[in-house]
């Protein structure tokens, strides 16, 4: 079963992940130019040629007879490539219907190529095709949305509805990484998230950071009863610490420069090696209180066994610096204070 002090390793491990991505994308924001985030650098207003007159428009009231069961809210009338073009909203999306004939629009790829092109205003040539409606939900488009890709140094991306003959965006390198920063921002790692704020991924790390400040405090509360809390302060008439060998023989008379076990042991050099920093995490630091052990924390037991630990055997890095003696517990340790010491010399 996984500890209380592991499972709040896990959770700031967690919270402090996301605090990152949190700093580094705003710090993005602030710092990179917004012109190098905007999909729209080449977009330009559409013109079209003339409608062509030749053929007279039809009703737009005959468009009502296509939706019998749906709430048409505006007919709209456009001109996309020359030809006149209805637009009808209702509460199902928008349709285009030619207003010649009332013919559903369906567009050919010639035609979605001069639509985008039309909406383009730099140099770059169309270089593929391809229907795009996996992203048709995200510009509200229908399932015959196309992505027109074209070669500039900006990598741009013109999406064009099929059945609307409309421009609904335009994407590059720059707009992609916009929305990667925002979706990295808002955490909105799950689909379907729409834009609220308060979506699971958010519900989750509060979640996650309630249970952090819950197991923190349970780990504080049981320190304090087993008085790993208490202030132990050095003794004014000892403030030296002496240093010994695995067999109790003395090696070095060391005065207290700081309040941890560790740093007082490590002043000026390296007596006692860790590969953790002092965090309790390797084990690498432990000595023998020869007198008067102090009571042993979480990390000790975790690191130690019952009869170290009743030997008198503690991590300096989670102790206070008191005088008097320690000794060093291994041979490792006495090879690196000796070849410490012969480098020194």
């Amino acid at each position: 079963m996984m500890s209380m002090q592991i499972l709040h390793r896990w959770l700031a491990a967690i919270v402090g992940l996301q605090l990152f991505i949190w700093v580094a994308t705003g710090l993005a924001f602030n710092l990179i130019d917004s012109q190098h985030l905007n999909g729209n650098h080449y977009r330009q207003k559409m013109t079209a040629p003339p409608i062509d007159t030749s053929s007279p428009l039809a009703e737009p009231s005959r468009l009502l007879q296509q939706f019998p069961t749906q709430t048409v809210s505006a007919i709209a009338l456009d001109n996309v490539l020359g030809k006149a073009l209805y637009r009808v909203t209702s509460d199902k999306g928008k349709f285009g219907f030619w207003a010649t004939d009332l013919s559903p629009v369906k567009l050919e790829p010639d035609q979605l190529k001069q639509l985008a092109l039309s909406s383009y205003s730099g140099s770059g040539q169309v270089i593929a095709i391809e229907l795009a409606n996996d992203v048709a939900d995200k510009y509200a488009a229908s399932s015959a949305l196309y992505r027109v890709d074209l070669q500039d140094e900006r990598n741009t991306h013109i999406y064009v509805d099929a059945t609307t003959a409309e421009v609904v965006a335009h994407e590059n390198w720059g707009s992609n990484l916009k929305q990667l920063l925002f979706m990295l921002h808002f955490m909105d790692y799950l689909p379907d998230n729409g834009v609220s704020f308060n979506h699971i991924a958010i519900r989750i790390v509060a979640t996650i950071v309630l249970l952090l400040g819950i197991s923190g405090a349970i780990l504080v509360i049981r320190k304090l009863k087993h008085g790993q809390y208490r202030i132990e302060r050095a003794h004014s008439e000892n403030n030296t610490l002496i240093l010994l060998s695995p067999d109790n023989e003395p090696l070095e008379t060391i005065t207290i420069h700081h309040s941890g076990m560790l740093d007082a042991l490590n002043h000026h050099k390296e007596r006692i090696r860790t590969s953790c920093g002092g965090g309790g995490q390797c084990g690498m630091c432990r000595v023998k209180f020869i007198d008067h052990p102090p009571l042993a924390t979480d990390q000790d037991r975790s690191k130690l066994t019952d009869d170290q630990l009743n030997d008198g055997i503690r991590l300096s890095c989670q102790h206070q610096a008191m005088g008097g003696c320690v000794s060093l517990v291994n041979a490792a340790q006495l090879r690196h204070y000796i070849k410490l010491s012969s480098i020194l010399d």
